[in-house]
């Protein structure tokens, strides 16, 4: 049934949780018009995805964090699967992330070859251009291969994202 935007529609379930005294009108319209409806909780997933599934932040969430221990890629070099640990923490502005979209989204850096430093920022990317939040950073370990461990930190806001070439 269409509510017409009245108190009863469906999508008024969410304003109590949103603090929307602290939002300007325009943010509000646009919680209320957006299809927050998720595109992968509750349906059957074949495949990895590129995006990841939101929903509002409940009001009062200072911060979120979400880890996993089976994420693999594999090295550009000589192609051998390598392991990680990955732990995303941020605080979250309007959106925080759906995990199941997220187990999905890791799932597909599986067959990607690339260095753990490029995954660490490119998980941090994603995160960023989906919910927008307040500060994000993630951390990946690699698990040890060689006797090496590699833990990789990308923050937003980009602390320490100038590159060493702009100084010359």
């Amino acid at each position: 049934m269409d509510w017409g935007g009245c108190p009863r529609s469906p999508r008024w379930r969410f304003l109590p949780n949103l603090g929307l005294m602290s939002l300007s009108l325009a943010s509000i319209v646009r919680l209320l018009t957006t299809d927050m409806e998720p595109k992968y909780l509750g349906r059957k997933v074949e495949g990895p995805i590129e995006a990841l599934d939101t929903f509002p932040a409940p009001r009062g969430v200072a911060t979120v964090r979400m880890t996993s221990d089976e994420v693999t890629s594999s090295c550009p070099i000589t192609g051998q699967p390598d392991y990680y640990h990955v732990t995303i923490e941020y605080a979250p502005d309007r959106l925080c992330i759906e995990s199941k979209s997220l187990k999905l989204y890791l799932w597909g850096l599986r067959d990607r070859a690339m260095f753990a430093e490029a995954m660490t920022v490119e998980i941090r990317d994603r995160v960023v251009a989906d919910i927008a939040p307040r500060r994000c950073k993630v951390t990946t370990v690699q698990k040890a291969r060689g006797g090496i461990t590699i833990e990789t930190v990308a923050i937003h806001p980009g602390e320490g994202e100038a590159r060493a070439d702009s100084e010359a």
